[in-house]
């Protein structure tokens, strides 16, 4: 059990937004302002001046003509001073909004060890009515987020850009040259800055067409400025998600740390012990994926420190020109900290054991360790289908994300799910929706699924003879398992011979192991390449 699924604590929304980075660019746009308001004055003065030194007919036309730009300057200026509250507002809501979250988490985190400790502790009322105060809590900041949001963006929607008629061969000033910012882009108008609450509506594939849209200009200010919203949008190329999200990653570590050691040795009270052993594994986590990032070849996909884990998706090779991905979800008690070095070592194995049963280049395939959702911490826990709903949207936004973002036509790209354990519930319920963005899922290591899945959607599952998941499917707590009624082709784990390679029998719970034919099988899925498979 955890925060997240006891309580309704969720990522995104105003945690994915950086207060600081909105406070900076309403300084910005209030210096700009002023500056704009002193050079139309500027202009406007310098003109009137003209009729002093240039006697000609056309001088008191040049004069009128140009006289108006003081009074739009002004008028713009005033505008953009508009919008600079109503962001300063916005900024300090949203910081507060974030403070008030990390207390509702940490308060959230002692009632889910609480709740774990008693198996009954859904008739106790005093947990019950602990619940329920934290889940008013959680509704209560949500509504002010939105309360916040919509009284930010009708002072932004209100606010009417000035404009200037003007005659003859004289240019309005609201016109700008082609590809500097022009009206188009809607780069120039300062509502274009104040983005981010509506990108958490939109698709991945909207949210490609945004960003796409942009110019070089936009895209390099946001990624500037706001690495965190951008680093978690899917349909973002790969690579800017990548650099968005490693300028964040020492900055993050450096901030938590500093946090951890003002602390000192001597906690004043348990909620201090319990924040301070909440920094320490988010430290650690951080480092762990500093770490895969050192092997080098890696992209970092996904990085989200927001809520009650810490969550990343790491790839090796790269997503956006790879002709065949493998995007693997871990399982039971699978987190950053002490489970990304391990499963990246798996993708690393994957990866070259399907170059060589497709028999392509390396570039062709890229492989993906997705550790986007909060994986059920204890054994007891795999039973609840929670964390596999809760984690369900997010792969299923990834799985697109990936998709759009490609550089390869739609049909170029083999998108292949490689779900273990608890992962295989997870991973079955993101494919329920029959929008053509994975190919095929591999269930290994499974306690159960969700049944339905689209036709078009090739299936395979394997389970090791002494996998102790066995015990987790014995008791029933999962009602569908995979069937070939269902289109299920079960493959084998036994020690074999292929294409005149020996192959050694899958043991455990572990099917990505050198050399194991479930590791073969596995590649022979990712490469759509059924006649390499070892069936049972």
């Amino acid at each position: 059990m955890t925060r997240a699924s006891l309580v309704g604590l969720r990522e995104g929304g105003f945690l994915a937004l950086d207060a600081s980075a909105i406070s900076d660019g309403s300084v910005d746009l209030r210096r700009a302002a002023g500056r704009v308001g002193d050079d139309g004055a500027q202009v406007s003065n310098g003109w009137r001046a003209l009729t002093d030194v240039y006697q000609s007919p056309a001088a008191p036309g040049l004069v009128t003509a140009m006289e108006p730009v003081g009074q739009v300057a002004s008028e713009m200026s005033g505008a953009m001073q508009t919008a600079t509250v109503a962001l300063d507002d916005y900024a300090r809501a949203i910081s507060s909004l974030q403070a008030r979250h990390r207390s509702v988490a940490v308060d959230a985190g002692v009632f889910a060890r609480a709740a774990a400790a008693s198996p009954d502790w859904r008739i106790e009322p005093t947990l019950r009515a602990q619940q329920s105060s934290l889940q008013r809590s959680v509704a209560t900041l949500e509504s002010d987020f939105d309360d916040a949001r919509q009284q930010c963006v009708a002072v932004l929607d209100g606010i009417v850009a000035p404009a200037v008629q003007t005659t003859g061969s004289f240019a309005s000033p609201g016109r700008v040259p082609e590809g500097e910012g022009r009206p188009g882009d809607g780069w120039w108008d300062p509502r274009h800055l104040f983005t981010s609450s509506s990108l958490d509506a939109m698709s991945p594939a909207e949210v490609n067409a945004w960003w796409t849209g942009l110019s070089p200009a936009a895209q390099a200010t946001y990624l500037t400025t706001s690495p965190q919203m951008i680093g978690g949008l899917d349909g973002i190329p790969a690579a800017v998600r990548d650099s968005a999200n490693r300028s964040r990653l020492d900055r993050e570590l450096a901030r938590l740390t500093a946090e951890r050691d003002a602390m000192g040795f001597f906690e004043r009270n348990v909620w201090d012990r319990r924040r301070s052993d909440e920094l320490n594994e988010r430290i650690d986590a951080i480092a762990s994926v500093r770490a895969v990032l050192d092997r080098g070849g890696r992209q970092l996909l996904h990085f989200d420190i927001t809520g009650p884990e810490v969550l990343a998706a790491v790839a090796i090779g790269d997503v956006d020109k790879a002709r065949y991905v493998g995007i693997l979800v871990g399982g039971l008690t699978t987190n950053v900290e002490s489970g990304l070095a391990k499963m990246d070592s798996g993708a690393l194995r994957l990866r070259e054991m399907s170059r060589s049963v497709g028999k392509v280049r390396g570039s062709d395939v890229a492989t993906v360790s997705w550790l986007g959702y909060a994986a059920p911490p204890e054994f007891p826990d795999s039973a609840n289908p929670a964390f596999a709903r809760a984690g369900q949207a997010g792969l299923r936004s990834f799985t697109e994300g990936l998709s759009v973002s490609s550089k390869n036509p739609p049909d170029g790209v083999r998108v292949t799910l490689g779900v273990h354990s608890y992962g295989t519930l997870v991973g079955t319920l993101a494919t329920q929706v029959d929008d053509g963005k994975v190919d095929s899922i591999v269930a290994y290591g499974s306690p159960g699924i969700a049944k339905t899945l689209p036709d078009d959607v090739a299936r395979y599952w394997m389970r090791n003879d002494n996998d102790p998941i066995r015990a987790a499917v014995n008791l029933g707590w999962y009602k569908y398992q995979p069937s070939a009624a269902d289109g299920w082709v079960e493959l084998g784990t036994a020690s074999a011979e292929i294409n005149g390679i020996k192959l050694a029998e899958g043991v455990g719970h572990d099917y990505l192991d050198r050399g194991t034919t479930t590791l073969h099988n596995i590649a022979a899925v990712v490469m759509g390449c059924p006649e390499e498979m070892v069936l049972r």
